[in-house]
């Protein structure tokens, strides 16, 4: 608030002064106004947080290959160097770096006690240079200095007060650290300790190691690149490959020699919370500060409406010209001056760019704009607007496309699967001090679209297995696996609320509800390879109740209420000899605690996906290795069949309305498979690339969820209408698995694992189920004719409102023109009697007075006569200006009068013509209805046209499966023929001396495997050195179904057998699998047999028969069969089913 006093002023400079005081009380208002105009503009920014001290502890070495004399010789040459990099007083020492990133609110003190000012007295430590290069020996080099070094007494190592060191820093004296293996000691790090040893009877946890050679050669980037990820943050570079997500314009991003990089702005508020960012929705024109400037805005944050986990941000960078001399400023090595902008993906854990994720990406130019050279880091380095290309004279000064349609080739700005975000920056440009930049931002509003609500379902953790769903009374009841954890929630009025204590359970999946009266059940796998049911009481709440356990069971349930009575669906294992079998046991639950197994179907193979479905009366569905989908239905005493071998898919879902079963048949492209009864009829290829499936109906009509099959696919809701499958509403995510559909009045709601980040996600959308198109444009025509009758119905009141104010009008101009006349006519008299009198001065008058007296008395007459002269003048005068305004007033009536007439003359003539036209639509509907039976007739013979035709295409299609088909029908047979471990080892006498009895541990039958031990499930990675995985279990980041894990590496890597066992089959194709090798390696504790299968390799090294031992070479890793690139593929299965490698390796 400005508070002004204004003091007195006397006399003509006084009212002076007091002018000049309006004058600039004036201005500072219009300068004030003027300030409320102007675009978003810099304000304060930064967090001003209380400054945070750490302390950092730095201890130099020398390996045990090296001489005292040598480090000493070494250390007295560069120990300034390499101290002032960490200590220095110049602007880019770490110290300092640190307090200009964080506008001084992180101080670093740095202790170290073997400096002495001029030399540095280096410790030895107990490990080998080359053992460094190829082993992590961190803990016993911290150890070793930690004993050796000078006391530190003190110094306090703990300025955080967390009861720990602050951070220990290891600098190596080195000269061979390029030649580092991964994870080794010599590649420049940050770690935890997990030693015993302690500075000043503080625990060590977090510290550095650097080599000297490396330290030397990038500076202070190199130290705070690596001192950064103490506070989380990430790499922003990639593992492997050519692609740079963000490089220079991040310290994060790589290390570049030289002077080091700002982080972003939105890691320094994400990570560190050392500056605050406005979020923008809405157009508008932004103004950002250099990034120096602790007063300014240093980003911005754009969020558009069609994605609620990957946001923008914009930010100015100022690069300064390179100066070799000076060593204080910072982005010396970013691509140049001005705005950049990037894409931060919310759901990738700790927004790294590591293990395939991209956390963060910097757009750059694209092929055919100013800056592209197809080059990835001058690329990104002219990722920087506005930008000018020095060869052509070409300016880009825009970015991003309101073109939904638009990629990223085409320059939008698109989210991580492709999609365009909407956003446009333009007219971007630069002050000319370069201390600030303007841009215009135009962001779609969600208003314009049909988006999908996210629930803002809470996990609490990221280890999740699966999730469903179910409505109970208009509230969504929820199960998911979390973080160890069964847990149970409730969606209702907007919010989340646990309803059941949490079960404990490492793992637990393919979960089911179903309700039935006053009890909720649930179906699911445990741990143990058990299916569990279990109930809960929604009356009297508490907790899950425990109704029914089967051992032994195969991966999959079903759980579903049909004519009122509560069925249940699981896969049993079954063992005949050294055979395995799945096979279908159907139960009834019995009042609430009970259970009565009603059948089992024998399948004499290996199966997948058990669905029940009430088709006049519990019908039971299955998937097959072969990928065909069978069909069941039980009469009340067996299992009655009623499906062929024509209906495939990898992945399906089923659903019984108006008298048919739809199934969706997912894996490549949705196709669709009906049952009318008597027969199934195959829709045709609807060309929408798709995975998982869920079917759903509102108000009689079909909508099929699809989750894509592609990377860049997104979850998509569709409207099925007669083999034709319509878009609902926009994109809803990018790929996920488990996924539920679930109807809650005109609202679907969806529950999933997305894919990207396997974070369990609830979304909603309220959607209007279409009527018969004759109803709809009835229904269009009364809403259109009720408007009209309701805007003419007000507009004629309107007119007689407006008359009536005419009329009244009319009259007081009539009464004014009367007093006017008479008040005229009395002027006008008064002026004849003057002007008959002719001239006559008042001055004359007056000196014509004999004396005082008379003078007096014809004063008083002349002044009387001049007032009232006046008077009646004036009166003449607002007589006239009264009428005048009145006769204006009373003319713009008259014209909207006789405007609003015409307007409702001209919507009488519509109403009446929109009256005529729904009579005339009222004759014809009747006709549409009569004809809708024979359109339909006509389109079902159509369709069946369209199916015959499909199936010679489907046919032809098949082709290209029938070889993958075959080679996993070959699988299925050599596994389902293991009857006995000794017809598949061929163990030499010397083998058999030497394999242990852990080998053995259940006295199984044959040396070299296991026997109903879990030991068999022990298993190391397959390819030593390589853990990261390009594509999981069981779908590919396109949601595709991919039934292993792929390990990249280079062509020739060793692969490994990842347990002991015998090797049963040897292939080298050109297809499938390409170069594959099968082991077996004997039963686990439950009796299944245990396989693996690893695939693509560019040579094999053993053969059919041979025995192998855990961790022997067994292939070398290649690009073979159907491969996109060199990679190792890994398969455990068990009793010939697939299953997820990840919980079965260690290191």
């Amino acid at each position: 608030m400005i508070r002004v006093e204004i003091m007195p002023f006397f006399g003509a400079k006084g009212c002076k002064k007091m002018n000049k005081i309006k004058r600039g009380l004036a201005l500072l208002l219009t300068m004030i106004l003027l300030c409320t105009a102007l675009p978003i503009s810099a304000q304060a920014k930064t967090t001003g947080n209380k400054t945070v001290n750490k302390a950092n502890i730095v201890l130099f070495g020398y390996f045990a290959d090296d001489t005292q004399t040598a480090a000493d010789a070494y250390f007295n040459q560069y120990a300034g160097e390499l101290v002032g990099y960490i200590d220095g007083s110049f602007g880019r020492s770490l110290k300092n770096y640190l307090s200009s990133i964080s506008y001084g609110q992180l101080h670093m003190e740095n202790t170290i006690p073997q400096y002495d000012g001029t030399t540095v007295h280096a410790l030895q430590v107990p490990v080998k240079e080359s053992d460094a290069l190829v082993q992590n020996l961190d803990t016993q080099i911290i150890e070793s200095l930690i004993r050796q070094m000078p006391s530190i007494a003190d110094k306090a190592v703990d300025l955080d007060g967390d009861g720990y060191v602050d951070n220990v820093m290891v600098i190596l004296k080195a000269s061979r650290s390029a030649e580092a293996a991964s994870a080794t000691t010599l590649v420049a790090h940050k770690s935890d300790y997990s030693g015993s040893a302690k500075i000043n009877n503080k625990p060590v946890v977090g510290y550095n190691v650097f080599g000297t050679d490396r330290l030397r050669s990038e500076g202070s980037s190199l130290l705070a690149h690596e001192y950064l990820h103490t506070f989380g943050y990430p790499d922003l570079y990639r593992n492997s490959g050519n692609d740079r997500p963000v490089y220079s314009w991040s310290v994060m991003g790589g290390v570049i020699p030289g002077s080091p990089q700002y982080p972003l702005a939105y890691e320094r508020m994400y990570f560190t919370h050392w500056i605050d960012i406005d979020t923008v929705t809405k157009n508008s024109t932004l103004t950002l500060d250099d990034q120096a400037n602790a007063d300014g805005n240093q980003a911005f944050i754009l969020k558009s409406p069609l994605n609620d986990h990957e946001i923008f941000v914009v930010e100015y960078r100022k690069k300064p010209p390179i100066n070799y001399t000076e060593q204080d400023s910072l982005d010396c090595r970013i691509g140049g001056t001005g705005v950049i902008v990037y894409r931060v993906n919310l759901n990738v854990d700790g927004l790294t760019n590591l293990r395939g994720y991209t956390g963060i990406y910097v757009f750059r130019p694209q092929s055919g704009q100013p800056g592209y050279t197809g080059n990835e880091i001058l690329d990104v380095s002219h990722a920087y607007l506005p930008y000018k290309d020095d060869s052509t004279g070409k300016t880009r000064s825009t970015i991003g496309s309101a073109d939904m349609s638009a990629t990223l080739t085409d320059g939008a700005l698109t989210f991580s699967d492709g999609s365009n975000s909407g956003i446009v920056l333009k007219n971007i440009a630069v002050s000319a001090d370069k201390q600030q930049a303007t841009l215009e931002v135009e962001i779609p509003q969600k208003s314009d679209y049909d988006l999908w609500q996210d629930l803002n379902y809470a996990a609490t953790g990221n280890m999740t297995y699966g999730v469903t769903m179910t409505e109970v009374d208009g509230a969504l009841y929820t199960v998911a696996a979390e973080n160890k954890k069964i847990r149970s929630r409730k969606y209702e009025n907007g919010a989340w609320t646990d309803f059941a204590p949490e079960i404990s359970e490492n793992f637990a999946s393919e979960f089911q509800l179903a309700r039935q009266g006053s009890n909720l059940y649930m179906a699911f796998n445990d741990t143990n390879g058990a299916a569990r049911l279990m109930r809960y009481d929604l009356t009297a709440g508490g907790s899950w109740q425990a109704v029914r356990t089967v051992d032994n069971a195969g991966t999959g349930v079903s759980l579903r209420v049909i004519g009122g009575k509560l069925y249940m669906a699981c896969i049993t294992n079954r063992q005949v000899g050294y055979m395995y079998y799945n096979d279908l046991l159907l139960m009834q639950v019995d009042g609430t605690t009970a259970t009565t197994d009603l059948g089992t179907y024998v399948t004499g193979t290996f199966i997948g996906q058990p669905k029940l479905v009430d088709y006049g009366g519990p019908c039971l569905l299955y998937r097959s290795g072969n990928s065909v989908i069978t069909a069941l239905k039980w009469n009340g005493t067996a299992f009655e069949k009623f499906s062929d071998d024509t209906v495939k898919g990898n992945f399906y879902d089923v659903i019984s309305s108006g008298g048919k079963l739809y199934l969706s048949l997912g894996g490549s492209t949705l196709q669709t498979a009906i049952y009318d009864g008597s027969n199934w009829t195959l829709g045709p290829d609807s060309g929408i690339t798709c995975g998982e499936t869920a079917w759903t109906t509102l108000d009689g009509a079909l909508y099929l969820v699809a989750s894509p099959n592609t990377e860049n696919g997104n979850l998509l809701l569709y409207r099925y209408d007669n083999g034709t499958f319509t878009q609902e509403g926009e994109r809803i995510d990018s790929p996920v698995s488990t996924l539920t559909a679930c109807p809650v009045s005109n609202t679907v709601y969806l529950s999933y694992v997305r894919g990207a980040d396997q974070k369990i996600t609830f979304k909603s959308k309220t959607v209007i189920p279409p009527k018969a198109e004759v109803d709809r444009s009835a229904l269009e025509a009364a809403l259109s004719l009720a408007a009209a009758c309701k805007e003419a119905q007000y507009s004629a009141e309107s007119l007689a409102a407006l008359q009536k104010e005419v009329d009244a009008g009319q009259k007081e101009l009539n009464k004014l023109n009367d007093r006017f006349e008479a008040t005229y006519q009395a002027y006008c008299y008064r002026l004849r009697v003057m002007y008959i009198s002719g001239e006559y001065s008042i001055i004359t008058a007056l000196l014509g007075c004999k004396d005082i007296s008379g003078f007096l008395t014809r004063y008083e007459m002349i002044k009387a006569v001049s007032k009232s002269d006046t008077e009646l003048l004036q009166e003449v005068n607002g007589k006239m200006e009264e009428i005048c305004s009145k006769q204006n007033g009373l003319n713009q009536q008259k014209a909207q009068y006789q405007k609003v007439k015409k307007d409702l003359d001209e919507k009488n003539k519509t109403l009446k013509a929109k009256q005529a036209a729904i009579e005339r639509d009222q004759e014809g509907i009747a006709a549409s209805k009569v004809t809708l039976a024979q359109d339909r007739a006509e389109s079902d013979a159509l369709l069946a046209q369209l199916t015959a035709q499909n199936q010679m295409y489907t046919e032809y299609r098949n082709e290209d499966e029938k070889l993958q088909q075959q080679v996993e029908s070959e699988i299925d047979a050599l596994i389902s023929g293991l009857k006995n471990a000794d017809e598949v080892t061929t163990l030499s006498k010397k083998d058999k001396e030497h394999t242990t009895s852990k080998n053995n541990t259940a006295g199984g039958k044959a040396q070299g495997v296991y026997s109903h031990s879990d030991a068999a499930l022990n298993m190391t990675y397959p390819v030593p050195g390589h853990y990261t995985v390009s594509a999981g279990f069981p779908n590919y980041s396109s949601g595709k179904y991919h039934g292993g894990l792929d390990f990249p590496c280079g062509v020739g890597s060793k692969v490994v057998a990842a347990q002991s066992g015998v090797v049963i089959t040897v292939k080298r194709l050109d297809y499938s699998y390409g170069y594959y090798v099968m082991i077996y390696h004997g039963t686990d504790s439950h009796g299944r047999s245990v396989v693996t299968l690893y695939a693509h390799n560019s040579s094999i090294l053993v053969g059919t028969g041979q025995t192998v031992k855990k961790g022997q070479q067994i292939a070398k890793s290649g690009s073979t069969g159907n491969s996109t690139g060199p990679h190792s593929h890994f398969e455990i299965r068990l009793n010939g089913t697939r299953v997820n490698p990840t919980y079965y390796l260690s290191k």
